[in-house]
């Protein structure tokens, strides 16, 4: 018997059984505030218990290249790079 329309399947592939085992990554663009003002956020969570792990707000940005040759990017207020790609 399928399930109903709208809900998950029963088994929908590998989810984390263990916290920090997976984590997941939300994001979102220019969003407007009550007072006018965009902001962008970037959210971290754990996938097992669903905890937020970090959530970070700060004001829309450009991203450009460091450097001629590099592929980094300027990261915005209050994130640090953890390792290169």
């Amino acid at each position: 018997m399928e399930a109903p329309a709208g809900r998950r399947p029963s088994d929908n592939g590998y989810r984390a059984h263990r916290p920090h085992e997976v984590w997941q990554m939300d994001a979102a663009e220019r969003i407007r505030l009550g007072s006018g003002q965009r902001v962008s956020w970037l959210r971290l969570l754990d996938e097992c218990s669903g905890a937020v792990l970090q959530t970070t707000i700060f004001p829309p940005g450009v991203l450009e290249p460091s450097g001629a040759n590099s592929r980094a990017t300027r990261l915005a207020p209050g994130f640090f790079q953890v390792g290169t790609a």
